[in-house]
């Protein structure tokens, strides 16, 4: 697994980056050479706090976890057993998805009994109109309804978009690509 590792207002130190690939290494038994996975290191209130947001993606399916507190090396081997165990939780949907193409040492993987199909059960289904607005438009729409997200089509590339509310308080936009 190719890893890259970043630091934002912080440097990031041999003993981190060695601690990190370690970690990591645990994980090359799930993916295979050519994944990729990227490791975010964020100093918060004057060094004191980290945050640490570690992103693996194989085959389009994104695996991630966020961390956020003062012991930095302690959150980098938490976010690997984080992603294990979404490994894990999902290998048998993953197997199904990819029609069994999963590296050979996800065969011996155990799925853990505490997960079920059931996990993931729509109990709901709603249909709404969309109609062409700007992202402001749709911010002030989410803002309106009380939502933490709002999907619409966005009327300068009449795609489907959808605006969402940050855990900082700002506003995200996810956009489709080709």
């Amino acid at each position: 697994m190719k890893i890259s590792i970043v630091g934002r207002r912080i440097d990031i130190t041999e003993e981190v980056k060695d601690w990190t690939e370690k970690k990591f290494a645990k994980l090359d038994k799930f993916f295979d050479a050519s994944t990729e996975a990227t490791v975010v290191v964020e100093a918060l209130k004057q060094n004191k706090h980290a945050k640490v947001e570690s992103t693996i993606v194989w085959k389009g399916v994104i695996f991630r976890a966020e961390l956020s507190g003062n012991d930095l090396l302690g959150q980098i081997d938490k976010s690997v057993d984080i992603i294990e165990r979404q490994v894990r939780k999902n290998k048998t949907r993953l197997e199904k998805r990819f029609h069994g193409d999963v590296p050979k040492n996800w065969k011996g993987i155990s799925q853990e009994t505490e997960f079920s199909e059931a996990d993931y059960n729509v109990v709901k289904t709603k249909k709404f109109p969309v109609k062409p607005m700007s992202v402001d438009e749709a911010v002030m729409q989410m803002e309106m309804l009380n939502h933490e997200f709002f999907m619409f089509v966005n009327e300068e590339t009449n795609v489907m978009n959808v605006v969402y509310k940050r855990k900082d308080g700002d506003y995200g936009l996810l956009v489709p690509y080709e």
